[in-house]
């Protein structure tokens, strides 16, 4: 029976080129962007207020400060909702919720109570980042940032239905759906279920000791979403190494509070290829380990004849 290497059987079970080196060609709402960003050709947002005024770029133009669909900086925000702030460390020991903490300045888009007196149609929210990506070598990949605290509504079954979604357009063509955040339904009696013993989500705030739990948080791409920034890969986007541009949007809907949904560090990456893709065919399969096998040398047994083998770079090809 084989037993495949530890570096190759970890490239193997993710299903993607694991250990990709990657070439980031654009990106938006990363640390120093501000509203702009790498290779930024365009934003729009209705609601995101973007005068010449020390610190407006940060600010929405909901007339409530408690609604928000738009980027803010802690440090540069007239007003952010106490429930996105997590003032836990110092500012506010007994705080009981919230996503950013205090010494976090870094830019994040946030949304919460997009159902309010400026949008009395209760329409969608829309908000556009446009890309060049003519630089690209080979198709691309997004990955993003995100993080959700909240007791939200869903799902659609229910009648009523938070969405937040994420889809892109290859040079102005019909947008197509990346990912959405899906709502957990613990059963709780609010939704009109009834209880069904399913916790809620646990949320653990900056001081490492107040945890809260809320029923029915949200799931992105199988994973739950909780109040700390996790990152998330969007997947590779077909037809992008000959295109001209790239657009991502947001989309959101969402009523009441306090739920809030926040992203950061949307990245557009080209792959250059991973050092487990051993045969050069675009994949890491069993052909690649046949080859890693053929090498084997053992372990401190000097290296092999096939260096590219020697993929941790120990001077020997071995089960590591």
């Amino acid at each position: 029976m084989k037993i495949k290497t530890t570096l190759l059987l970890t490239t193997l079970s993710t299903g993607l080129l694991a250990g990709s080196a990657q070439a980031q060609i654009a990106g938006a709402i990363r640390p120093g962007d501000g509203v702009g960003g790498l290779n930024l050709t365009g934003y729009t947002n209705t609601w995101q207020t973007t005068l010449a005024v020390e610190g407006s770029d940060f600010d929405g133009k909901f007339t409530s400060g408690f609604d928000m669909f738009h980027i803010a900086k802690r440090d540069a925000s007239l007003f952010i909702p106490n429930d996105v702030k997590d003032d836990s460390i110092s500012v506010f020991p007994a705080d009981v919720f919230g996503l950013v903490d205090e010494n976090d300045v870094d830019p994040f888009f946030a949304t919460g109570d997009t159902r309010n007196n400026d949008n009395l149609s209760n329409a969608l929210l829309v908000a556009d980042w446009a890309f060049d990506i003519s630089s690209a070598s080979s198709d691309v990949t997004v990955n993003i940032d995100l993080a959700a605290m909240g007791d939200f509504e869903g799902p659609a079954s229910q009648g009523t239905e938070d969405i937040f979604r994420f889809s892109y357009s290859i040079d102005g063509g019909a947008f197509v759906t990346l990912g959405q955040a899906v709502v957990f339904d613990t059963g709780d009696a609010e939704n009109g279920s009834g209880p069904t013993g399913i916790p809620g989500q646990d949320y653990t705030l900056a001081n490492g000791t107040t945890v809260v739990t809320v029923n029915d948080p949200l799931d992105f791409l199988g994973t739950r979403l909780t109040n700390n920034f996790a990152t998330f890969d969007l997947g590779q986007i077909p037809g992008t190494a000959s295109a001209s541009s790239l657009t991502i949007r947001f989309e959101a809907d969402t009523d009441g509070g306090p739920e809030f949904f926040l992203f950061r560090n949307l990245v557009i990456d080209t792959a250059t290829g991973s050092p487990a893709d051993l045969d050069n065919d675009g994949d890491v399969d069993d052909a690649d380990f046949g080859i890693a096998f053929a090498a084997f040398t053992g372990p401190n047994n000097g290296p092999s004849l096939n260096p590219a083998a020697d993929l941790d770079g120990d001077n020997d090809v071995d089960d590591a």
